[in-house]
């Protein structure tokens, strides 16, 4: 076996490893991201159920004495409750879910890949190691996404990908 004191580190094993490692932190970013969206689309849905809601039984209250207006208000707060119950089905409520799953997996495989980041930055593993451990997490990040996104893929948004990138680069501005 190949050790540290006596080989040199192969800089590009080294490079690899760092590249890696901030591709997992931007990925992160990049699904919490999307997860605050969904969030978003799901709380503004919700908010303008209830805003419509009470607005149609306003109107049902002032104009109860005009049966089409009470008819209208009534099949119009039948609708929105269904949309509300119904809601919980739409494709961003399992998106939401999944994304919050999957980033919670990442943190944890970051975490991981952080601690082995230290140990070569310290010269603590040689470069068959490192391989190996390229291998493995290109491997649990893989089997993660297989997990998560299997049945639906992320739209792409140039906002969120350009937030994740300035998250991204401020963190590691600050990396110790």
């Amino acid at each position: 076996m190949e050790s540290t004191k006596n080989s040199k580190l192969d800089k590009n094993l080294y490079n690899a490893f760092w590249g890696k490692l901030q591709q997992l932190k931007y990925d992160i970013y990049y699904y919490n991201e999307h997860f605050k969206r969904c969030v978003s689309v799901s709380r503004g849905l919700k908010y303008a159920i209830v805003a419509i809601t009470s607005l149609t039984t306003g109107a049902w209250i002032n104009w109860n004495d005009k049966s089409t207006i009470c008819l209208s208000c009534a099949i119009m707060i039948w609708l929105l409750q269904g949309i509300s119950a119904l809601s919980e089905w739409l494709p961003f409520e399992k998106r939401k879910q999944e994304l919050r799953e999957l980033s919670e997996e990442f943190d944890e495989l970051y975490i991981e890949m952080e601690s082995d980041w230290r140990k070569i930055q310290s010269l603590e593993v040689c470069n068959d190691e490192i391989r190996t451990m390229l291998q493995e997490y290109a491997s649990k990040q893989n089997d993660i996404c297989k997990h998560y996104l299997k049945d639906d893929a992320l739209p792409m948004k140039e906002k969120i990908r350009k937030t994740a990138d300035n998250l991204t680069e401020e963190y590691f501005k600050y990396f110790i």
